[in-house]
């Protein structure tokens, strides 16, 4: 019963006043989560083209909106500064590239989680279709012209609610805790769908969490270590390894030494994704020097 009452008392967060950045009011917010929420779930009545009904553009636009507020959100000034100390000096006028704990707390005692997590999950890929190139002797089919509107509608969507769970989950524990119940799903996803942004999202939920980082399973090194060798030295898969060999208020990753060199030394993947001396002028230099710095951390 105690462990129920903290777990209750860690949901309450109290807000000094009724206004909220972005939505106005706290009353207005939660009409317009609602309304999100409401469409989400049906998005079958409202982002699949048939021949019975069109595409609504006008729930479309309001579904993107919405998510656009919610992340925008997270990235305003905090209502309270509690500790001077840790907040980040920002330029006036200029943009906060860190997101405020506060608005995500609070989104998290919202259950925006939930709705992010509907949304997805929405099955965009069943309505993928390969059209006819142009010129072809026959007309399209209906059918596929729907199937391939409704692809993009919805393929826009789920997209919108990935940015939206980045700027959830960016250097907050307990909300990378609830999307790392998603990794499975979220590891699927990304191998079959790299555009939808998914591999950033796998990052913040493991960067500086070292109970996540710790429990990580070798596959997902495999796994990244793939998307390196395809990528031609993205530095957006070289930071996975990053993140996993170095926690902060932590240091050197013992288990993710070993992890990190077995998967790039992986005979399928290591000459694709190791360079062992400089490159030549125009090659991959800054690739080069982190990889460097990678290998040196994970032989501490």
């Amino acid at each position: 019963q105690r462990v129920a009452i903290a777990g209750a008392v860690d949901g309450v967060q109290l807000l000094l006043q009724e206004t909220v950045p972005t939505f106005d009011t706290l009353e207005s917010m939660l009409a317009e989560i609602g309304t999100l929420r409401n469409y989400v779930e049906s998005y079958e009545t409202w982002g699949v083209q048939n021949s019975f009904s069109p595409i609504d553009r006008n729930k479309y636009q309001t579904v993107l909106d919405s998510f656009i507020k919610l992340e925008e959100m997270c990235f305003q000034a905090p209502a309270t500064v509690l500790n001077p100390a840790e907040e980040l000096p920002v330029e006036p006028g200029a943009k906060r590239t860190e997101p405020t704990r506060e608005w995500q707390d609070l989104m998290r005692n919202l259950d925006i989680h939930s709705l992010i997590m509907r949304a997805v999950q929405i099955p965009f890929s069943s309505f993928k279709v390969a059209l006819p190139a142009a010129g072809a002797f026959s007309a399209i089919p209906q059918d596929m012209i729907d199937k391939d509107a409704s692809y993009k509608v919805l393929f826009s969507v789920v997209q919108s609610g990935w940015r939206m769970a980045k700027s959830f989950i960016k250097r907050n524990k307990a909300n990378q805790a609830i999307f790392y119940e998603l990794n499975d799903f979220m590891i699927s996803e990304m191998k079959e769908t790299p555009e939808l942004g998914i591999a950033s999202i796998i990052i913040e939920v493991c960067r500086d969490n070292l109970k996540v980082v710790e429990s990580a399973e070798e596959s997902l090194f495999l796994t990244f270590a793939e998307l390196l060798s395809k990528s031609k030295y993205s530095l957006e898969y070289l930071s996975f390894f990053e993140v996993m060999v170095n926690v902060k208020n932590f240091g050197i990753v013992q288990a993710s030494q070993r992890k990190i060199i077995r998967a790039l030394n992986d005979p399928e993947f290591a000459q694709y994704v190791l360079i062992l001396k400089p490159p030549l002028v125009g090659g991959p230099s800054a690739y080069y020097l982190r990889l460097v710095k990678l290998l040196e951390a994970c032989c501490r």
